[in-house]
Protein backbone atom coordinates (compact mmCIF):
# COMPACT_ATOMS: atom_id res chain seq x y z
CA UNK A 1 0.00 0.00 0.00
CA UNK A 2 1.44 3.43 -0.96
CA UNK A 3 1.76 6.03 1.88
CA UNK A 4 1.72 9.71 1.04
CA UNK A 5 4.46 11.41 3.12
CA UNK A 6 4.61 14.71 1.26
CA UNK A 7 2.20 16.74 3.48
CA UNK A 8 3.65 15.24 6.68
CA UNK A 9 7.23 16.08 5.72
CA UNK A 10 6.21 19.63 4.76
CA UNK A 11 4.47 20.09 8.13
CA UNK A 12 7.55 18.89 10.03
CA UNK A 13 9.78 21.27 8.09
CA UNK A 14 7.52 24.22 8.92
CA UNK A 15 7.40 23.32 12.63
CA UNK A 16 11.20 22.87 12.81
CA UNK A 17 11.84 26.21 11.07
CA UNK A 18 9.45 28.06 13.41
CA UNK A 19 11.11 26.63 16.54
CA UNK A 20 14.57 27.54 15.26
CA UNK A 21 13.47 31.11 14.62
CA UNK A 22 12.00 31.46 18.13
CA UNK A 23 15.11 30.09 19.85
CA UNK A 24 17.40 32.52 18.04
CA UNK A 25 15.87 35.61 19.67
CA UNK A 26 18.50 37.51 21.67
CA UNK A 27 17.93 37.92 25.41
CA UNK A 28 19.07 41.34 26.69
CA UNK A 29 21.86 41.08 29.22
CA UNK A 30 22.46 43.48 32.08
CA UNK A 31 25.70 45.41 32.27
CA UNK A 32 27.42 47.49 34.90
CA UNK A 33 28.60 50.93 33.89
CA UNK A 34 31.84 52.06 35.50
CA UNK A 35 32.76 54.90 33.17
CA UNK A 36 31.09 58.28 33.08
CA UNK A 37 28.55 58.62 30.25
CA UNK A 38 29.52 60.18 26.95
CA UNK A 39 28.14 63.55 25.86
CA UNK A 40 25.23 63.83 23.42
CA UNK A 41 26.25 62.56 20.00
CA UNK A 42 25.40 63.81 16.54
CA UNK A 43 22.80 61.05 16.20
CA UNK A 44 20.46 63.19 18.28
CA UNK A 45 19.69 66.41 16.51
CA UNK A 46 19.75 69.26 19.05
CA UNK A 47 16.91 71.72 19.10
CA UNK A 48 18.01 75.31 19.49
CA UNK A 49 16.26 77.38 22.13
CA UNK A 50 16.77 80.48 20.03
CA UNK A 51 14.58 81.43 17.10
CA UNK A 52 15.61 81.61 13.47
CA UNK A 53 17.58 79.27 11.25
CA UNK A 54 20.44 77.18 12.70
CA UNK A 55 23.79 78.93 12.71
CA UNK A 56 27.35 78.09 13.64
CA UNK A 57 28.20 78.63 17.32
CA UNK A 58 28.98 82.28 17.95
CA UNK A 59 30.68 82.00 21.33
CA UNK A 60 34.43 82.34 21.42
CA UNK A 61 36.61 79.81 23.15
CA UNK A 62 36.70 80.30 26.93
CA UNK A 63 39.20 82.94 28.00
CA UNK A 64 39.31 81.73 31.61
CA UNK A 65 40.21 78.27 32.91
CA UNK A 66 37.64 75.89 34.35
CA UNK A 67 37.03 76.39 38.05
CA UNK A 68 34.41 75.79 40.76
CA UNK A 69 32.51 78.85 39.55
CA UNK A 70 32.39 77.89 35.88
CA UNK A 71 34.42 78.63 32.77
CA UNK A 72 34.80 81.70 30.61
CA UNK A 73 31.44 83.30 29.90
CA UNK A 74 29.49 80.49 31.60
CA UNK A 75 29.26 80.97 35.36
CA UNK A 76 27.35 79.24 38.14
CA UNK A 77 24.48 81.55 39.02
CA UNK A 78 24.04 82.94 35.51
CA UNK A 79 20.60 82.92 33.92
CA UNK A 80 19.93 81.44 30.50
CA UNK A 81 19.07 84.94 29.30
CA UNK A 82 22.49 86.21 30.36
CA UNK A 83 24.23 83.39 28.50
CA UNK A 84 22.38 83.98 25.25
CA UNK A 85 23.01 87.72 25.55
CA UNK A 86 26.74 86.95 25.59
CA UNK A 87 26.39 85.08 22.29
CA UNK A 88 26.33 81.55 23.68
CA UNK A 89 24.18 79.06 21.79
CA UNK A 90 21.99 77.04 24.15
CA UNK A 91 20.76 73.77 22.63
CA UNK A 92 18.94 70.70 23.92
CA UNK A 93 19.81 67.05 23.26
CA UNK A 94 19.30 63.72 25.06
CA UNK A 95 16.87 63.72 28.02
CA UNK A 96 16.13 67.40 27.35
CA UNK A 97 19.52 68.33 28.81
CA UNK A 98 20.65 71.85 27.81
CA UNK A 99 24.24 72.47 26.83
CA UNK A 100 26.42 75.21 25.38
CA UNK A 101 29.07 75.06 22.69
CA UNK A 102 32.45 76.74 22.67
CA UNK A 103 33.91 77.38 19.24
CA UNK A 104 33.20 74.53 16.83
CA UNK A 105 33.63 71.50 19.06
CA UNK A 106 33.57 72.43 22.76
CA UNK A 107 30.58 70.99 24.59
CA UNK A 108 29.43 71.66 28.16
CA UNK A 109 26.16 70.39 29.63
CA UNK A 110 24.25 72.54 32.12
CA UNK A 111 22.24 71.79 35.23
CA UNK A 112 19.51 74.42 35.50
CA UNK A 113 17.15 75.34 38.30
CA UNK A 114 14.01 77.43 38.23
CA UNK A 115 14.57 80.83 39.84
CA UNK A 116 12.45 82.08 42.72
CA UNK A 117 12.10 85.35 40.83
CA UNK A 118 11.10 86.06 37.24
CA UNK A 119 14.65 86.00 35.85
CA UNK A 120 14.23 82.52 34.38
CA UNK A 121 16.31 79.36 34.84
CA UNK A 122 19.70 79.63 36.53
CA UNK A 123 22.88 77.59 36.04
CA UNK A 124 23.66 75.52 39.13
CA UNK A 125 26.10 73.01 37.63
CA UNK A 126 28.17 72.08 34.57
CA UNK A 127 29.42 68.82 33.07
CA UNK A 128 32.61 68.90 30.99
CA UNK A 129 33.63 65.72 29.15
CA UNK A 130 37.36 65.22 28.82
CA UNK A 131 37.77 64.17 25.21
CA UNK A 132 38.72 65.59 21.82
CA UNK A 133 35.75 67.98 21.94
CA UNK A 134 37.10 69.75 25.01
CA UNK A 135 40.79 69.23 24.34
CA UNK A 136 41.71 72.83 25.20
CA UNK A 137 39.68 73.11 28.42
CA UNK A 138 41.77 72.94 31.57
CA UNK A 139 41.56 74.04 35.18
CA UNK A 140 43.67 76.90 36.49
CA UNK A 141 46.06 74.26 37.81
CA UNK A 142 46.46 72.67 34.36
CA UNK A 143 44.24 69.59 34.82
CA UNK A 144 42.51 68.46 31.62
CA UNK A 145 42.68 65.88 28.87
CA UNK A 146 45.43 63.34 29.53
CA UNK A 147 45.51 63.96 33.29
CA UNK A 148 45.55 60.95 35.61
CA UNK A 149 44.13 60.27 39.05
CA UNK A 150 47.62 60.54 40.54
CA UNK A 151 48.16 63.94 38.92
CA UNK A 152 44.86 65.29 40.23
CA UNK A 153 45.68 64.06 43.74
CA UNK A 154 49.13 65.63 43.61
CA UNK A 155 47.79 68.92 42.22
CA UNK A 156 45.08 69.51 44.80
CA UNK A 157 46.89 67.75 47.67
CA UNK A 158 45.08 68.20 51.02
CA UNK A 159 42.01 69.68 49.28
CA UNK A 160 41.38 66.46 47.35
CA UNK A 161 39.01 63.84 48.75
CA UNK A 162 38.97 60.44 47.03
CA UNK A 163 35.60 58.74 46.77
CA UNK A 164 34.08 55.70 45.06
CA UNK A 165 30.34 56.29 44.88
CA UNK A 166 27.82 53.66 43.79
CA UNK A 167 25.61 55.15 41.09
CA UNK A 168 21.89 54.80 40.52
CA UNK A 169 22.63 52.52 37.55
CA UNK A 170 24.65 50.07 39.62
CA UNK A 171 28.10 51.23 38.51
CA UNK A 172 30.84 53.04 40.39
CA UNK A 173 31.80 56.70 40.10
CA UNK A 174 35.57 56.78 40.69
CA UNK A 175 36.00 60.40 41.71
CA UNK A 176 37.99 63.06 43.51
CA UNK A 177 36.12 65.96 45.14
CA UNK A 178 37.72 69.39 45.56
CA UNK A 179 35.64 71.88 47.54
CA UNK A 180 35.86 75.66 47.23
CA UNK A 181 35.27 77.16 50.66
CA UNK A 182 34.75 80.69 49.36
CA UNK A 183 31.82 79.89 47.07
CA UNK A 184 30.59 76.60 48.54
CA UNK A 185 30.85 75.07 45.07
CA UNK A 186 32.46 71.75 44.28
CA UNK A 187 34.73 70.39 41.56
CA UNK A 188 34.32 66.65 40.91
CA UNK A 189 36.89 64.75 38.83
CA UNK A 190 35.69 61.35 37.57
CA UNK A 191 37.97 58.70 36.07
CA UNK A 192 37.70 55.65 33.87
CA UNK A 193 38.96 52.16 34.74
CA UNK A 194 42.48 53.14 33.61
CA UNK A 195 42.53 56.09 36.08
CA UNK A 196 42.40 58.59 33.23
CA UNK A 197 40.33 61.73 33.71
CA UNK A 198 36.95 61.30 31.97
CA UNK A 199 34.64 64.01 33.32
CA UNK A 200 34.80 67.22 35.35
CA UNK A 201 31.70 68.55 37.09
CA UNK A 202 31.53 71.95 38.76
CA UNK A 203 28.80 73.77 40.64
CA UNK A 204 26.54 73.34 43.63
CA UNK A 205 27.26 69.95 45.29
CA UNK A 206 23.68 68.66 45.10
CA UNK A 207 23.43 69.58 41.40
CA UNK A 208 26.46 67.57 40.28
CA UNK A 209 26.30 64.57 42.61
CA UNK A 210 25.36 62.13 39.86
CA UNK A 211 27.67 61.48 36.87
CA UNK A 212 24.60 60.78 34.74
CA UNK A 213 22.86 63.66 33.02
CA UNK A 214 19.62 61.72 32.59
CA UNK A 215 19.40 60.54 36.19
Amino acid sequence: MAVRLGPIILLLVLVTTTCADDSSEAVPSSTTTTVSPAPPTSTTAPTSTTSGSPTEPTAEDPTEPLGPGGIGAVRVGDTVTELTTRGLEITVADCEVPYVRFGQDGLIALRLAASETDVGETVIGMYVWIDERNDDIRTAEGIGRGSTRAEVLATYADRAVERTVETELGGADLRIDVADEASGNLMVFSFDEDDMLALIRVGEPSAIESPYLCA
